[in-house]
């Protein structure tokens, strides 16, 4: 008695035409969307140092903030990054 027919071969190739449509029309979007939008660059590729710093103790994000404005730096972040010791880090473009 056989309860599930089970067939050996699988027809992916009656399938192809409607995959290769598929496959085309995926493609022509990407390369519509990257030649309309192009790329969204992050830090990685834009340029910029990412100086990560660890002390003894606790460190104040603001004085460290105010110490780096008075270098004369513009458009940095300073962050905690991982413990309260490891912070903070600080990102220039």
């Amino acid at each position: 008695m056989e309860f599930f027919k089970i067939r050996n071969d699988i027809p992916f190739m009656r399938h192809a035409l409607a995959f290769n449509v598929v496959s085309l029309l995926t493609f022509l979007l990407a390369v519509f969307f990257l030649a309309t939008k192009g790329l969204n660059f992050s830090i990685e590729f834009t340029g910029g140092t990412v100086m990560e710093v660890r002390y003894q103790q606790a460190a104040d994000v603001e004085s460290v903030r105010k110490a780096i404005a008075v270098v004369g730096y513009q458009d940095t972040q300073v962050q905690n990054f991982g413990t309260s010791r490891d912070s903070p880090a600080s990102e220039t473009r």
